[in-house]
């Protein structure tokens, strides 16, 4: 395979990359680690990301760890433009960015990890170009996808200019028609009529995975990242303004006509209790600034001063809907991986978790079964006891307290009740 070109310009191919990281291996043949050329290609050739899709995900990873305090995601028709008040550091040109993709973790940089997977990823999509532009320390640098592969454009400094980003990547609307995955994800009347629908899918995936994001995400003309964690029990209820919330329910006919409500008491998303543990390093999670909770540690001023700086790497809470399984939600560096349902033996039990300290897939979008997941989930059971002993321990201001109490009572209170 041979660099191709676009006019007279180079064109970075997979041969570039391996031949970087083939001398970059000889160099470093005395350090931590050397790659094989042909792992390298494996290695590339079983990335791909759950869905072609996801690749914004990557892109908008990398910019919150690079700092960005607002993303702006413009995706239509023709193209999708994605803009950052914060780059990237450390990568001298395409080839060195790429090359993280081929580096095992620990020795790669994990912004520019992420970009380099968004990049990577974007190629499912089949764009017919994408532009990147970085604006850092005065100094702006272009980069062009075209004809198959990645060119280094023009670099010149800049006057009074902070960081700033931005990539467009071009639809080719020709080639992903031909694509199957387009076809069964595109209803045929958005695109004869261009409406939005047709080519905005990325605002789904934002609008699904972004919720916890320190950065403020804007999809469109939508923030994305609200942080709801639970739900009021019931319309227009609060719960900090009500003295005895063990005898609220809602207006009878508000009752009547309201979905969702659980003997008429609450909303099946309504936290009994909720628990949340601050991020020991930053750059943790965050959640709304309200807790709707029955029960909760999100009004003790040093949790409340200690998520605001740091962020959050837990939220526990046991839900009035009292499923039988447990669903833990895995999030890293601004965007949720995806969950996992277990069973903790504990109704209602949610987790919300930082997986920054859990082993991913190349990808870094999904996270490994291994010791440190079994630690995790067993952590979880535990809290999961905790958070069903302050729930009975509170019983009297709980909603719907005998259908809570049968459910979260253990077999021993029970039979001694009996």
């Amino acid at each position: 395979m041979k660099r191709r070109r676009v006019g007279e310009q180079p064109i970075l191919g997979v041969d570039d990359l391996l031949g970087r990281y083939r001398a970059e291996g000889a160099q470093e043949s005395s350090g931590s680690f050397t790659l094989d050329p042909k792992k390298a290609l494996e290695r590339l050739a079983k990335f791909q990301l759950p869905t072609p899709y996801h690749w914004i995900l990557k892109v908008l990873q990398c910019l919150n760890l690079s700092g960005a305090n607002r993303i702006n995601v413009d995706a239509g028709i023709n193209k999708v433009t994605i803009k950052a008040d914060a780059a990237p550091l450390g990568f001298a040109n395409m080839d060195d960015l790429l090359t993280q993709l081929l580096a095992d973790a620990q020795d790669s940089t994990p912004s520019l990890r992420h970009l380099a997977a968004g990049l990577q990823g974007s190629l499912a999509v089949q764009p017919s170009q994408i532009n990147l532009a970085i604006v850092q320390e005065g100094e702006k640098r272009n980069y062009l996808l075209k004809a198959g592969g990645w060119r280094d454009g023009e670099r010149g400094p800049v006057d009074g200019s902070g960081d700033y980003f931005e990539l467009r990547l071009v639809r080719n609307i020709s080639e992903k028609l031909g694509s199957s995955w387009f076809l069964l994800n595109t209803d045929i009347f958005d695109l004869l009529f261009r409406r939005r629908g047709a080519l905005d899918r990325e605002y789904k995936i934002i609008d699904q995975y972004c919720n916890y994001s320190r950065c403020r995400i804007t999809a469109g003309t939508k923030d994305t990242n609200d942080g709801r964690f639970g739900r009021p029990r019931f319309k227009n209820y609060d719960i900090r303004q009500d003295s005895n919330p063990g005898k609220a329910k809602p207006p009878a006919l508000q009752a009547m006509y309201e979905q969702g409500l659980i003997r008429n008491a609450a909303q099946a998303q309504h936290h009994l209790a909720e628990l949340v543990v601050p991020s020991k390093n930053g750059g943790g999670f965050v959640l709304e600034p309200v807790s709707h909770a029955t029960v909760t540690n999100r009004l003790d001023p040093a949790i409340q001063q200690a998520a605001t700086s740091q962020g959050l790497s837990r939220a526990y809470a046991i839900r009035m809907e009292m499923s039988n399984l447990t669903k833990v939600v895995f999030w890293e560096d601004g965007v949720m991986l995806g969950s996992k349902t277990v069973s903790t033996g504990c109704p209602g039990l949610v987790a919300l978790v930082d997986a920054r300290h859990l082993k991913k897939d190349l990808t870094t979008l999904q996270v490994l079964e291994d010791k440190l997941l079994e630690e995790l989930l067993e952590e979880i059971k535990e809290v999961g006891e905790i958070l069903r002993s302050q729930v009975l321990e509170n019983i009297h201001l709980m909603p719907a307290q005998d259908y809570v109490r049968t459910h979260l009572a253990t077999p021993s209170a029970n039979s001694v009740t009996n």
